[in-house]
This record gives C-alpha cells, sequence and structure tokens, in this order.
C-alpha cells in the first residue's frame, strides 16, 4: 500500500494512493522502428512548491503509466515554513535545512549538514528562535547549528567563516566573521566567538565563554573560560602559550602593536596585585589604541574569568 510520507505540516497525504498499485497501460504506438515513451518532464516535489516527497512522484508516475519523469524542483529550495535562503547558495545531498533558518548568500553546505535543528536543551519549549547565518560561509560535512532558546532567541553565524567537518554550534552561540573552527570542534551554548578566531580540532568550549579575536586554540584545548584575544591558548588543562605573533602579522598587525599587546599580557599575567590594579597599571603605561582597549574591555566583562 502506497502512501505519502508526513514530514510536516506542509505535506498533504494523498489518501487516493492507499489503493493496490495498478499500473495503468497507455497505448500510443511506435513509428519507423522508434518506440514511444510516455513521460512527464515538469513535475515539484515538497523541494519546491510540491506537497509530496520525491519518491512518491515516482509511485503516482507508475501507476499513471509513464515511462520516464524529470523532477524540475526550482532552485529557490523552501522545504519547510519559516526558511529565509538568499542567493548563490550551494546545498548538497543530504543536507537539511529546517524551521527558523534565516540564510544569507553564497555559503556552501557540504552533506550532511543539519541547520537550525531545534536546541540541545531540556529548557526549549518550542518558542519562536531562528538560526541566522550571514554570506559566504563554508559548513562542511555533518557541520550542526542549532536554534536559539528563549535566552537570545537566534544563534549567529556571521560572515567568512569555515567550519570543518563534525563542528557542533549549539543554541544562542553567536560567532564572528572570518573564523576557522576545526574538525569536531563542539561549542556549547550561548558561546560567544570574536572575529578571526582560530580553534583547531577537537576544541571543547564551555557553555557561557567568550572567545577574542585573533586568537589561536590548541587541538584538543578544553575551556571552561574566556579565551583572551591575540592569545596562544593550548595544552591540558589549558593555559596561556603566548601571543598570536606569528597571526597577527599575517593579518597586518604593525610591529609596535604587537609590542604593546605583549607589553599588556606581561603586565596583567606576570604582575602582582589585584587585577584592576594591574588594569589600570596598562591604562598608565601602554599607549592608548584600539587593540588595548578590546583587551581591557574584554577582561573587565568577562563572566567566567579568563585562563591564564
Amino acid at each position: 500500500m502506497a502512501q505519502a510520507q508526513i514530514c510536516n505540516d506542509e505535506l498533504q497525504e494523498l489518501t487516493h494512493l492507499r489503493q493496490a498499485n495498478v499500473r495503468k497501460e497507455i497505448s500510443i504506438p511506435g513509428f519507423d522502428q522508434y518506440q514511444t515513451l510516455k513521460c512527464d518532464f515538469h513535475i515539484h516535489t515538497v523541494f519546491s512548491d510540491g506537497h509530496v516527497w520525491p519518491t512518491m512522484r515516482v509511485t503516482e508516475a507508475w501507476q499513471e503509466g509513464l515511462d520516464a519523469i524529470s523532477i524540475t524542483d526550482h532552485i529557490e529550495y523552501r522545504p519547510h515554513k519559516n526558511v529565509v535562503i538568499g542567493d548563490n547558495n550551494v546545498l548538497m545531498n543530504s543536507v537539511t535545512v529546517l524551521y527558523g533558518a534565516r540564510i544569507g548568500n553564497g555559503n556552501k553546505f557540504f552533506p550532511g549538514a543539519v541547520i537550525s535543528a531545534i536546541p540541545q536543551d531540556l529548557k526549549f519549549r518550542g518558542e519562536e528562535t531562528t538560526v541566522e547565518i550571514g554570506d559566504n560561509n563554508t559548513f562542511r560535512e555533518n557541520v550542526t547549528v542549532n536554534r536559539g532558546t528563549a535566552a537570545k532567541n537566534r544563534t549567529v553565524v556571521g560572515s567568512g567563516n569555515l567550519f570543518m567537518e563534525g563542528v557542533h554550534i549549539a543554541h544562542d552561540d553567536i560567532v564572528g566573521n572570518e573564523c576557522i573552527i576545526g574538525n569536531g570542534t563542539k561549542l556549547a551554548g550561548e558561546v560567544i566567538i570574536d572575529d578571526r578566531a582560530i580553534l583547531s580540532a577537537n576544541v571543547l568550549v564551555h557553555q557561557f565563554c567568550r572567545i577574542g579575536s585573533y586568537c589561536m586554540v590548541g587541538g584538543g584545548t578544553r575551556s571552561a573560560q574566556d579565551i583572551l584575544p591575540y592569545a596562544m591558548i593550548a595544552r591540558d588543562p589549558a593555559a596561556y602559550c603566548g601571543l598570536n605573533t606569528v597571526g597577527l602579522r599575517r593579518r597586518g598587525f604593525e610591529r609596535d602593536i604587537i609590542d604593546n599587546i605583549h607589553r599588556t599580557y606581561q603586565i596583567i599575567l606576570q604582575g602582582t596585585g589585584l587585577l584592576k590594579d594591574l588594569l589600570a597599571r596598562v591604562e598608565e603605561e601602554i599607549p592608548n589604541s584600539p587593540e588595548i582597549d578590546y583587551i581591557l574591555d574584554f577582561i573587565r566583562t568577562s563572566k567566567r574569568g579568563f585562563i591564564r
């Protein structure tokens, strides 16, 4: 007995197909030793503006006596309500885009990626939340990005990021621009990653942590605290391993700025006394710049403390 597959409220069960599989015979004579085939070259499914699964279209065509069909779903793929997908995106086979997705332009989704699944959070009660993705990101195989919860209502991914195979971005995370997240790295809920951070493979990030811009996090690092901007973090337990000097030079940072960042961390991480006094000392001794202001604000607003 053939039945339509009911995947969401957009799909419709076709009760007339509950009948036994009986194929109609359409007799059209051939000519000059050619056989005539019965075909339909314009058929839509749930993957555009149709209402049934592709396999159902095949069953229908067989029952109607057709020999060949062409499924011609529109490229503006809309598998669910409340999904917005921009232009020039590439969705390879087995990509799943679910309710609440907001996807910009020029993104690439490799096989097995799941975008906008409900949060893995028992506090989630079905509230209206979203995943918001910018432009020109790459999501490699089996990357998962979960919707937000009532905490922040949305999970946000900026533009120009690379998420390697098996990365998980949990509910209410905020990932900036031009970040590189290595294979198997897992972000817990409400994590913030600032622009141009690099996390190597199999990094584990605790919920509520913040990852600073231009940092480099070594493979296998487990982070339960914030990671300072411009820093290299590695080892077990995680520790500050110096500046990401090579990365800063590649990004065009001038030598005096790199030296000032280095001196700032010498005062904060090697100095003695209260943290607030060390930060005040930085303001007195280090020339003011956007980079130094960013470090001071990052530390003063940290809620979990930072890795030293």
